[in-house]
């Protein structure tokens, strides 16, 4: 099997917006259920239908998987859609481990009242939250340091 070259957008608004699990529900509908933006949107990240399915595809653009992929594993188990990404030449550390995630019992993160960035994350737009959260992730490594 050929697989198509990775073509990452660079932008992660949308892709640190979300939890891991639903990252990997995108990806799992995009490579093997060939959903399209929309219903990925809908299903999974509880948008209404006038999303236009803009926040799955920035999750997806930015992991680089672009049209070439949609439905690309659709005959595959999870299990072998890793292995054929693990012998290709690229990069997939990022979609194989969201792959894994759907495979394994991670507990989910629940976020709490006590959490100040879920306090800000009600009156913030999400690039002002994603803007103090990497303050607040400098900040600790300069205390580590």
């Amino acid at each position: 099997m050929i697989i198509p070259k990775l073509k990452p957008s660079g932008r992660d608004r949308e892709f640190i917006k979300y939890t891991s699990k639903q990252r990997s529900e995108v990806i799992i509908g995009w490579l093997f259920k060939s959903e399209n933006h929309r219903e990925l949107d809908i299903k999974i990240l509880d948008k209404d239908f006038k999303s236009h399915g803009w926040q799955s595809m920035g999750i997806l653009h930015y992991l680089g998987l672009k049209k070439e992929f949609k439905g690309i594993f659709k005959n595959h188990t999870i299990k072998e859609a890793i292995s054929l990404l693990e012998l290709d030449k690229q990069d997939f550390t990022q979609i194989i481990q969201l792959l894994n995630f759907k495979t394994k019992k991670y507990p989910e993160i629940v976020p709490s009242d006590q959490d100040p960035l879920y306090v800000l994350s009600k009156y913030l737009e999400p690039d002002e939250l994603i803007e103090i959260s990497r303050e607040v992730v400098k900040e600790l490594e300069r205390e580590l340091i």
